[in-house]
């Protein structure tokens, strides 16, 4: 079976987690910070495709506004 990855926002510290899921997608087998690489590819991927700002909004109703400036 092939891996399966998830990213999480910790409850408990201010960091990002990426890692590989268990067999029934809950918990983490392995987790490690991935802050940095995940903050950073949001921007990377902000300013490629939706020209460096944009407002999205998820299934839950949760509204997130994104504006990347080089600077």
């Amino acid at each position: 079976m092939t891996p399966r990855f998830g990213i999480q926002s910790a409850v408990f510290s201010p960091v990002i987690h990426a890692g590989e899921l268990s067999a029934d997608g809950a918990p983490f087998n392995r987790k490690e910070d991935a802050t940095g690489m995940a903050l950073r590819s949001v921007a990377d991927y902000v300013v490629r495709h939706l020209d460096g700002a944009s407002q999205i909004e998820f299934a839950d109703g949760l509204i997130m506004d994104v504006e990347v400036h080089n600077g």
